[in-house]
């Protein structure tokens, strides 16, 4: 429609039309706050997850893209060069100061802000771990071919093409049923991954870095607190026996 009103205004048409157009209402963005995942309930979904191996490819995407942000679209275009094990060199307090990491690459993001390394925390790479080897067994030797090799038909894969949209589709509806979570979506995973570093107190440019590209609308969308962290904030302030209820 806009390019059709760039082409009548510059042909002197638009006017006559103009006060009869109104552009059609979309509805405004919102949270899914209803889909992010609790603490209780997040420790259930991965561990009824974990108890069924008809569902371990769809339980290894919840765990990278809830420990990363990456993306369905973004883990559709991971090859196999994208994936950096390293070995782990550990501090005297323990910590690892050289995690493995994921690099997103530019062909498979929506904006030039989204190619991004991500380091692995050691759960995340366990979960790349068991996709590497899959992809090794169904063929994906080259650097360049994709971890998630496309499906030709049953057993058969084509490692040089990336994936089909709905690569995981069949597994996730099995992960949901068997979870108990018949609503999550695995776009919600990025949500959580977001939510989470943002209320243990991650600065907004750090989750960027790790997220890539996120609009200040989006910040928004994605810092909604999880609905018992909102009352375990509200209820510090709660006035206590003294004050006179109805």
């Amino acid at each position: 429609v806009n390019a059709l009103s760039m082409i009548l205004r510059v042909l002197g048409l638009w006017a006559a039309i103009q006060p009869f157009y109104s552009p059609y209402p979309v509805k405004k963005w919102s949270p899914r706050d209803e889909f992010i995942l609790s603490d209780d309930d997040e420790l259930l979904f991965f561990e009824r997850a974990s108890s069924d191996p008809e569902v371990m490819l769809a339980y290894c995407v919840a765990i990278i893209s809830s420990q990363t942000t990456a993306t369905g679209c973004e883990l559709r275009g991971l090859r196999m060069e994208n994936i950096i094990f390293q070995d782990p060199v550990l501090d005297e307090n323990g910590k690892n100061l050289n995690p493995s990491e994921i690099y997103i690459p530019e062909d498979a993001v929506k904006n030039d802000d989204r190619p991004r390394k991500i380091p692995l925390t050691p759960t995340a790479e366990w979960a790349v771990r068991q996709c590497y080897k899959r992809a090794l067994k169904l063929g994906s030797v080259n650097k360049k071919h994709f971890l998630f090799p496309y499906c030709i038909s049953r057993n058969r894969y084509d490692p040089t093409r990336r994936p089909s949209r709905w690569f995981i589709r069949d597994n996730w509806a099995k992960l949901r049923s068997v979870t108990g979570f018949p609503n999550v979506l695995p776009h919600d995973m990025r949500h959580l991954c977001i939510t989470k570093m943002l209320e243990k107190g991650a600065k907004p440019e750090t989750v960027r870095s790790v997220a890539g590209h996120v609009s200040p609308e989006m910040m928004e969308y994605y810092s909604h607190i999880r609905r018992n962290e909102k009352y375990s904030a509200l209820i510090l302030i709660e006035p206590g026996p003294q004050m006179k209820k109805p």
